[in-house]
């Protein structure tokens, strides 16, 4: 997910500041990574005191909308150690300090509004990793290719 950013602010050169190219997508994806392992480290420190399994639990069957509501909700929610889930209070405070703490930003970004931001842009990379998490091994099943014609009729004989 942190190239695709860097490759989309690169694109469209923001920050200004850290110009085009390759020297331009260097900082912007260091910048990213930067603030996903702050945002990690907090999450797994905070996380680990106050219990919160940070982890997705794929359920990898059922009705799409069931799964799709589960990668919402597990973006959002953690499991605590019994197993309920719990709002993710260690993932807020990871990506408020992340997006904060990112003082290699531009002075201009780091008003509230670019604050916010930062936090929307962190829940959409969890909310497609854990996508990713749900749905790419069944994806990657129906487009694997049978590796013998031995297989291809056993598959056509179920």
């Amino acid at each position: 997910f942190s190239v695709v950013t860097a490759g989309l602010s690169t694109w469209q050169n923001d920050p200004a500041e850290w110009g085009p190219g390759w020297r331009g997508f260097g900082k912007r994806y260091g910048s990213s990574l930067g603030r996903r392992v702050i945002a990690n480290g907090v999450e797994a420190s905070l996380g680990a005191v106050w219990a919160e399994d940070p982890r997705y639990h794929r359920i990898g069957e059922g009705k799409i909308a069931g799964r799709v509501g589960n990668v919402v909700k597990m973006t959002l929610l953690a499991y605590d150690r019994q197993g309920n889930t719990m709002p993710a209070y260690s993932r807020y405070a990871g990506l408020a300090v992340s997006s904060y703490s990112a003082f290699w930003l531009p002075d201009r970004q780091r008003d509230a509004a670019d604050f916010f931001s930062r936090i929307a842009v962190g829940l959409t990379g969890r909310l497609t990793g854990n996508a990713m998490r749900e749905f790419w091994p069944d994806l990657k099943k129906k487009m694997r290719r049978p590796k013998s014609s031995d297989e291809l009729l056993r598959n056509q004989v179920k």
